[in-house]
């Protein structure tokens, strides 16, 4: 069975065969654009599909120490920054309550009456 295969493969007239022979074969209309508006298509990607193809290159550069401390680094920052510009506009709301609160007759009228 080997034998038959190998001999096959080896047949040499059936290669020059093929090699001589040129079909003639018209291609569909409009087959080289459809080729082409396939390869323009997968070129264009969805961006979130494209941001998760790089998923996992991103995890493993984050995945190494350096890189993993400067990002819990830069996380932290970012956090306290966060809550401080969120604390700092409570206090505004608060210092602005208690200015109306000074300000106002109907507060004082009501801390009068106390």
């Amino acid at each position: 069975m080997e034998e038959d295969r190998q001999h096959f493969m080896n047949d040499d007239e059936l290669y020059h065969r093929l090699r001589a022979s040129k079909p003639n074969l018209p291609f569909p209309a409009g087959f080289q654009r459809e080729i082409w508006d396939r390869i323009a298509a997968s070129e264009v990607q969805n961006p979130i599909a494209r941001i998760f193809s790089r998923w996992p290159d991103m995890i493993g550069l984050i995945a190494r120490p350096i890189p993993a401390v400067c990002l819990a680094f830069a996380m932290g920052i970012a956090g306290g920054l966060f809550a401080v510009a969120k604390g700092q506009k409570d206090i505004n709301q608060l210092a602005e309550a208690r200015y109306v609160k000074s300000v106002s007759p109907f507060e004082a009228a009501k801390f009068l009456s106390r």
